[in-house]
């Protein structure tokens, strides 16, 4: 959307930043998908990462600011897309998308587009690896997000690994257990005056139908087991999909990003 502003003296715009999730992995045990780039500037609090806050955006007046809004990852192993705010005289932002959790399976369109099936993407916060085959989490971008989980062994373990959230890597699937390819966990914001988490990584797929394996907190999907569909990111968080079990063919989608700021209501205009 495009936001003009009233006239007036410069002044401040915070802002939170957060790109669209990865999708889960599938057709045997996918790996979660990692939360898209979580970016701030708001109070002090943490960017994704684990590092500090960035530089409020010091607006002049007649200004319009662009916000546009990354989709979430759609598709088995896919990506999300970034966001980004520019203007006239601002250096563009952008937030990473969450990167696809990896697929072990080799064949077919489920695959990831680069590497080994079972390794997951990078992004924001990257995606977890697919169990079975092994393969490493992808990697995520400095002061955006963390990496996601691991899984080395083809015998054991079979569980898929957990996508990256903003504030937590992902789990990596170290046994046949519940517990072991958790999503990393999102990055709590007041910008909006009550603390909201946002930017989960997507659970991996836990292979003896026993059990979830859980997104992390602020909106990632549960990832399942080894016949059931992913659960979808929450919308608005850019969360990572669950990963998706062998007979199952829905993929857990990213969730959408947000684009929320932040300035003195007497320098809004309305729109």
């Amino acid at each position: 959307a495009d936001v003009p502003f009233w006239p007036g003296d410069p002044y401040f715009i915070n802002w939170l930043l957060i790109a669209g999730g990865g999708a889960g992995g599938g057709d045997d045990q996918g790996g979660g998908g990692g939360a898209g780039g979580y970016r701030s500037s708001w109070n002090g609090e943490p960017s994704g990462g684990g590092v500090g806050a960035e530089s409020a955006i010091y607006l002049g007046a007649g200004i319009t600011m662009t916000c546009t809004v990354g989709a979430g990852g759609a598709g088995f192993c896919d990506s999300g897309n970034d966001s980004t705010i520019a203007g006239s005289g601002l250096t563009t932002m952008t937030s990473v998308a969450g990167g696809g959790g990896g697929s072990p399976s080799p064949a077919g369109r489920r695959e990831p587009p680069e590497g080994d099936g079972a390794s997951g993407e990078p992004g924001g916060s990257g995606g977890g690896s697919g169990g079975r085959d092994g393969g490493v989490g992808g990697a995520g971008t400095l002061n955006q997000g963390y990496a996601g989980g691991d899984n080395t062994g083809y015998a054991s373990p079979f569980t898929g690994s957990g996508g990256g959230g903003a504030a937590a890597l992902g789990g990596s699937a170290t046994s046949d257990t519940v517990g072991t390819g958790l999503g990393g966990n999102g990055q709590a914001s007041t910008i909006t005056a009550s603390s909201v988490t946002r930017g989960g990584g997507g659970g991996g797929v836990y292979v003896l139908n026993a059990g979830n394996q859980a997104g992390g907190s602020g909106g990632g999907g549960t990832g399942t087991t080894n016949v059931t569909d992913g659960v979808a990111g929450t919308t608005n968080t850019g969360s990572g999909g669950g990963g998706t079990g062998r007979n199952a063919t829905v993929p857990g989608t990213g969730g959408s990003g947000v684009i929320i700021v932040r300035m003195a209501t007497a320098n809004y205009s309305g729109t």
